[in-house]
This record gives C-alpha cells, sequence and structure tokens, in this order.
C-alpha cells in the first residue's frame, strides 16, 4: 500500500494532508538508552542504595544487567523514557533471569512510573527460575516522559533478600502501532492517535 513514511515517534503526527484510505508509518524508534549493555551500564540509574547494578556476562553472553539486593526495600534501578506522545500505545519487552538460589522466588520485575512497582498495575514479572524468560508490558502514555523501573520484587509479596540477584538484557520501549489508516480526510499536523481521522493498522 501506499504509504507516508516521513513520520516520526517524537510528532507522531501527518507532516502532510491525508487522504481518506491512505495508509501512514511512523518511525518507531527505540525509546530506551541503553538497553542492551553492550560495554557497560550507563543509562541506568540506581534508585536506592539497597541496589547494585553491574554488567554481566554469565547469563547473557553478550552482556547484560545485573542487579543484586542488600535485603532492604526498593532495591530499584531505572531510568526515564522520554519523547512519547500522550494517548499514544507503547510496548516494553526485556529478558529476564532469575536463580533458583535466590532466597525469595521470581524476583525479576520490570515497572513504570512508581518507584514502588509492588503497587503498580503496568508491571511484569518472572514465573519460572534458571530459565531465561521475556516479559512484556503495555501501556498507554500518560505524559511525555514515562519512569522504567528493574527491581528485585516478587509484586505485592516480598521484596528480595539480601544477596538475591536478577538479570535483565533487551530493554525495549516501541511503539505498539506504527502504521495507520485515515478513515476521513486528515489535515496536515493531525496526531496519529487521533481516532476522528486514524485507525491503527494491525501488522501481524
Amino acid at each position: 500500500f501506499d504509504t507516508d513514511t516521513s513520520h516520526t515517534t517524537t510528532t507522531y503526527s501527518a507532516t502532510q494532508a491525508v487522504g481518506k484510505g491512505d495508509f501512514v508509518v511512523a518511525n518507531n524508534e527505540e525509546l530506551v538508552t541503553n538497553g542492551t549493555f553492550d560495554t557497560d551500564t550507563s543509562g541506568w540509574t540506581d534508585i536506592q542504595t539497597s541496589a547494585n547494578k553491574v554488567r554481566d556476562t554469565s547469563i547473557f553472553i553478550d552482556g547484560g544487567i545485573k542487579i543484586t539486593t542488600n535485603g532492604s526495600a526498593d532495591s530499584v534501578v531505572g531510568q526515564a523514557i522520554s519523547n512519547l506522545v500522550i494517548g499514544v500505545d507503547y510496548t516494553v519487552t526485556c529478558n529476564a533471569y532469575v536463580p533458583s538460589t535466590n532466597s525469595v522466588s521470581n524476583v525479576a520485575t520490570i515497572s513504570l512510573r512508581n518507584s514502588t512497582p509492588a503497587i503498580s498495575a503496568d508491571s511484569a514479572q518472572t514465573n519460572s527460575e534458571d530459565v531465561v524468560q521475556t516479559l512484556s508490558i503495555s501501556f498507554t502514555a500518560a505524559s511525555t516522559t514515562e519512569n522504567l523501573y528493574l527491581a528485585i520484587l516478587d509484586r505485592e509479596i516480598a521484596w528480595g533478600s539480601s544477596g538475591d540477584v536478577a538479570y535483565f538484557d533487551n530493554i525495549s520501549v516501541t511503539l505498539c502501532h506504527d502504521i495507520v489508516q485515515a478513515i476521513q480526510d486528515a489535515p496536515s499536523g493531525t496526531s496519529l492517535a487521533n481516532a476522528t481521522y486514524f485507525q491503527n493498522v494491525s501488522t501481524d
């Protein structure tokens, strides 16, 4: 189909008039800084001193982040995700691993918005040990910046005990839908999230 490929996620709007039935492709750029930990853990901040982060290759051979807790609450590492468009849907994905030697089970949690992920609805955690799992969250941006957290936490049950570890890699935040179709003529500058003018197109 015909597409206008000049759009970016930072504006997520039509750069020219779009006719009814036409398709628009938005630039689905990666919004996470250093989500693959190829050389270091730059871009990620210890939210509390109870979390210690290092680059590690024991689980993810090309590099991942290993977080160790001293047993205190709020063992969290985080990053602010910018250039979001309010009202637009995004997907968070990552690979996570926890060993069965931890005192608390399944403590690898990824969470949005809240520095206390135990009460965050936008979160996901591992449900098996000694195996790499893919975690995923879908969310609608409520602001142009959202906080993304990696935590050593069994949600709503317990923070990890001293010495417990969690491993993460391939952390990503991208658009849920990068192709839309105009359902009526849309003037230049119209947000691609405006449901009066555009509908999402499934790429499955």
